[in-house]
């Protein structure tokens, strides 16, 4: 059932004062608590704006040319939010990323 506009009140919500209790400390689990948790880790190489039309003509063999220089620290992000920086390393036959610095050392 819809509610007409007429009908709905709306009004600030209001509540009780909270005051702490004597004597209770905040929990605080330990960080090795979230050690099972599941995070997305990637790596920006660089980034590049183009045209829609441009992408439209893409074919394979594209090369997409990166506001980065060679060479350039990359970003590392965790759940896409930047990590850190570090370089592109091969490791055997797969890339890999050497950390170099973190938090706001890394950007």
């Amino acid at each position: 059932m819809a509610v007409s506009e007429q009908e709905t009140v709306i009004r600030k919500a209001e509540f009780s004062p909270v005051t702490p209790v004597p004597g209770l400390k905040p929990a605080r689990a330990p960080l090795e608590a979230l050690g099972e948790v599941v995070v997305e880790l990637s790596v920006e190489l660089g980034r590049a704006s183009v045209l829609v039309r441009d992408v439209l003509e893409w074919q394979p063999g594209t090369v997409l040319r990166l506001d980065k220089v060679a060479g350039e620290p990359i970003t590392a992000l965790v759940n896409g939010h930047p990590l850190g920086s570090g370089e592109v390393v091969v490791v055997g036959d797969r890339l890999g990323v050497r950390l170099r610095a973190f938090g706001d050392q890394g950007r």
